[in-house]
């Protein structure tokens, strides 16, 4: 087990536990591991092994719901993003841009945290003039529903996430466009 100061639950040295699962993973599934639990962590305002218990304790509860729904979501909101893109190439108009809705989307499919995405980026992922989609990140900031933050080691970068009061309203909005409310 890499020691980094991380208390890892129900953890033991004779190889059994979360110990055992890990020597099963590869390098990238660890990575991919940790970087999951560390936004979850960011998300949930507690520290990591918290949100790794609570990762066990989901996974232990045996509900498959309660882990399978946030990937269902996110690969739906990826589904929608792809229509809406198509939807404008088929009917060979530009009218029917949605790039607010677009771009909340965008950033939940991504799933990046608080870490969030480069501004720049998001603005190309709207389909609309640079212009037009900053005064729709700065509309979307001014609701409350994104967050606009200097990049953490270069200046020259802001970045976008979806404020913590956004997530579940999304969620909420894609299980009912999903025919669960």
């Amino acid at each position: 087990m890499p020691s980094v100061g991380v208390e890892f639950p129900n953890w033991r040295p004779d190889g059994t536990g979360l110990a055992r699962l890990m020597n099963h993973l590869s390098p990238d599934e660890v990575a991919h591991l940790l970087s999951s639990v560390s936004g979850l962590a960011a998300r949930m305002g507690c520290s990591f092994s918290e949100a790794l218990r609570h990762l066990i304790t989901l996974a232990e509860s045996g509900d498959p719901k309660s882990l399978a729904v946030p990937r269902d979501r996110r690969d739906f909101a990826r589904r929608l993003l792809r229509v809406h893109q198509q939807r404008n190439v088929i009917l060979g108009a530009d009218s029917f841009r949605d790039p607010a809705w677009d771009m909340l989307l965008d950033l939940y499919a991504q799933d990046s945290g608080h870490t969030g995405t480069m501004i720049s980026a998001l603005c190309i992922a709207s389909g609309v003039p640079q212009t037009t989609a900053l005064r729709y990140i700065y509309r979307l900031a001014q609701l409350g529903l994104v967050q606009i933050a200097d990049h953490p080691t270069d200046q020259r970068r802001t970045m976008v996430s979806l404020s913590d009061d956004a997530r579940p309203r999304i969620e909420r909005l894609l299980d009912m466009m999903q025919g669960g409310g």
